[in-house]
């Protein structure tokens, strides 16, 4: 049987990547995983079981340690690869996974929701045999990376419907984090400091401090969940606010606690997404447009802020009318949810075409 490789790099990865794991070992294929060490990944591998070889690590925030950290991680994999010889690489642009593939003749699909994260997308696409993509994007989002059109496979859905559509909440994150459900939560997501599309655009301060100060002003009852993406966030939204909001210490079943959410405003990402259809009202404060936060606005389930001013005057609305804005976001994500592929589904049949027809 072929063997897949499947390279995770972040958070995210491991719970789009976790359902393809389990399909392809269930139809008897063998599957590499491999990963590196990043702040929220390793815990969540741990969580959800999974068996990877740990490799390298992230880079951080600077352009020099980015380019050191892959070109080690590159060594590593080498020599990794070299020996198990797997015949696919799936991965969601790993921009060093594909570097290696592509240099032992090993053809790859690669799989991308973010056509505005230029550096690894320039680094990854044009090494894939195939681009797994959103049908909400167009070419033209690709084009720019090199890929032909008719080597780019569409489903219609955003990537969080692959875990989504599928979750069962557990009560258990609420008394992990000492929350009453009883009162209203809202979930709160930074931008994602170290991230290259981030960098340049100069951010003074996590986007999501404008609305806590007014959610502290204007309610005495709303419990403030703020999700760090590293340590360094951890600190400076306790330094800010001490025991006025939670932090999480650890990697948390966030899906779950959006199930009992109030409300979310994020940086347009994957948390963002969840929220969305799982029908809580969701705020995206990316400040440029981005595929989805479009296609989740035209259905309803989602609000665009143009700053991070705008997007606590938002909250504030919608908590001031809560129940009514809850009632009718769960009635529709319910619908748009049921509409949407499995993801993960149809990239496993892709997959397996591709390995069997060697197209």
């Amino acid at each position: 049987m072929p063997k897949i490789w499947i390279d995770i790099t972040t958070p995210k990865q491991v719970m789009y990547f976790n359902r393809l794991i389990k399909i392809f070992r269930e139809k008897g294929h063998k599957v590499l995983i491999t990963s590196r060490i990043y702040y929220e990944l390793t815990q969540m591998l741990k969580s959800y079981k999974i068996d990877a070889r740990i490799l390298g690590k992230h880079g951080g925030k600077t352009l020099k340690g980015k380019l050191l950290a892959s070109l080690d991680r590159a060594k590593k994999l080498l020599d990794l690869v070299s020996e198990e010889t797997p015949d696919l690489l799936i991965s969601l642009t790993s921009d060093v996974a594909a570097r290696v593939a592509f240099g032992l003749k090993i053809p790859q699909i690669t799989c991308s929701d973010t056509p505005w994260a230029f550096a690894v997308n320039k680094l990854s696409i044009p090494y894939a045999n195939k681009l797994y993509a959103p049908k909400a994007t167009s070419y033209e989002d690709w084009r720019p990376f090199g890929v032909l059109e008719e080597d780019i496979i569409y489903y219609d859905a955003v990537d969080a419907a692959a875990w989504i559509k599928y979750l069962k909440p557990n009560q258990n994150v609420l008394k992990e984090l000492n929350l009453d459900k009883e009162k209203p939560i809202v979930v709160l997501r930074p931008e994602e400091t170290y991230a290259a599309y981030v960098l340049e655009f100069g951010i003074k301060e996590p986007i999501i401090f404008p609305t806590i100060r007014a959610i502290l002003a204007n309610f005495t009852d709303i419990q403030i969940v703020a999700l760090p993406r590293y340590k360094e966030h951890s600190e400076i939204f306790k330094k800010h606010f001490q025991d006025k909001i939670v932090v999480p210490e650890r990697t948390i079943d966030v899906p779950s606690l959006l199930a009992f959410a109030s409300l979310e405003m994020g940086y347009g990402g994957t948390i963002t997404q969840e929220a969305a259809i799982l029908g809580v009202p969701a705020i995206s404060c990316y400040p440029e447009p981005l595929w989805c936060d479009t296609y989740l606005k035209e259905k309803g389930l989602l609000y665009k802020a143009n700053t991070p001013e705008d997007a606590a005057k938002i909250s504030v609305k919608i908590l001031k009318n809560r129940e009514k804005y809850l009632k009718h976001h769960k009635e529709l994500a319910k619908k748009v949810l049921q509409e949407m592929e499995d993801p993960i589904e149809k990239l496993a049949n892709v997959a397996l075409e591709f390995l069997k027809n060697k197209i």
